[in-house]
């Protein structure tokens, strides 16, 4: 989950790729040919306490504004 500027970021400077295109076209263009970039799924962990929110654009989740909890003087 990040930020939602973060996500609009990510698509800027990605679009609509997937973490393994994303990953390939970092190793041909940036990463030193000594370094391999992977991107390795993982098991997805969900929080109950935020409401999700998907970018309209690649329906991935965003984290959605969450109100700080008042702080106890």
């Amino acid at each position: 989950m990040v930020r939602r500027e973060d996500h609009i970021h990510y698509h800027a400077l990605f679009g609509n790729m997937l973490p393994n295109e994303m990953a390939a076209m970092l190793n041909d263009v940036w990463v030193s040919p000594d370094y391999y970039l992977v991107a390795v799924p993982r098991y997805k962990r969900t929080s109950k306490r935020r409401q999700r929110l998907y970018c309209q654009e690649c329906e991935c989740e965003v984290l959605k504004h969450i109100p700080k909890k008042p702080v106890d003087k």
